[in-house]
């Protein structure tokens, strides 16, 4: 079965630096980051029916916006 372009790894890891980059270039206050959460999300979800683990989802975001990858609580 092929995987259609839109929902590789990259292309997903691309759009949510699009949409999440300038966030990073701003003081983080509670409400950047329930921005970041909010925006984040449905990218999350994709990367997540591409088989990642959450830690995994997460390591991979936090990589793509260049920031110290750490370890997510279980939700």
């Amino acid at each position: 079965m092929k995987q259609r372009l839109q929902d590789t790894d990259f292309f997903i890891l691309k759009e949510f630096e699009e949409a999440c980059k300038p966030l990073v270039q701003v003081p983080c206050t509670p409400e950047v980051q329930a921005e970041m959460a909010k925006r984040g999300k449905p990218f999350l979800e994709r990367l997540k029916r591409n088989g990642h683990s959450i830690q995994d989802c997460a390591d991979l975001m936090y990589m793509t916006l260049g920031l110290k990858v750490r370890q997510v609580r279980p939700v």
